[in-house]
């Protein structure tokens, strides 16, 4: 049997809020033993991570993520299959966008606000994004502006920019229909 867990849930052993958090992390983490297997959606994980992130408590963001990662907490299959179904919907652009944007967020998430140097890695999947988007004429103008949305966002939060030179060098405006 699959245990689908509501955040609240999910917050009390990490959280040890009294007076259910024996309770919940005796059933989710037994000394011996099976643990059942459980799950959590993708919108559950950053409502359990709310409260730590306004408190700054990174001790509590860690354990959750060694939660979600190491006792079971995974994604529901059901909302895989959901995620399958919207990207295969998806044109070959908007699936290469969405990959930049899930390969920035994850980023982000392991820098933990801080940022990595120009000219690295993560610049070039920006710049290279940017020369795709632009070169691509199988792209559609929705497309384009959707590329150009998803580097003015998430670049700046993973790579130390100017965001104002690097609109200008990735031509950002361009892809947005008004350069």
């Amino acid at each position: 049997m699959l245990d689908y867990l509501d955040s609240r849930v999910v917050t009390y052993p990490i959280e040890t809020q009294e007076p259910r958090h024996l309770q919940v992390r005796t059933r989710l983490l037994p000394p011996a033993g099976t643990a059942p297997e459980t799950c959590v959606s993708d919108r559950t994980r950053p409502e359990c991570r709310a409260g730590p992130l306004m408190r700054g408590d990174s001790h509590a963001l860690a354990e959750y993520r060694e939660s979600f990662a190491t006792h079971g907490l995974r994604r529901a299959a059901r909302e895989a299959a959901a995620e399958d179904v919207r990207r295969a919907a998806m044109s070959e652009a908007m699936r290469r966008i969405d990959e930049f944007r899930r390969e920035f967020a994850a980023r982000a998430e392991q820098l933990r606000g801080g940022k990595e140097n120009p000219h690295g890695v993560y610049h070039g999947k920006a710049r290279e994004l940017a020369r795709l988007a632009t070169d691509a004429a199988d792209w559609s103008a929705e497309e384009k502006r959707a590329a150009a949305d998803a580097i003015e966002e998430w670049l700046p939060k993973v790579v130390r920019v100017e965001l104002k030179d690097e609109r200008k060098n990735l031509k950002l405006a361009a892809l947005r229909g008004s350069g």
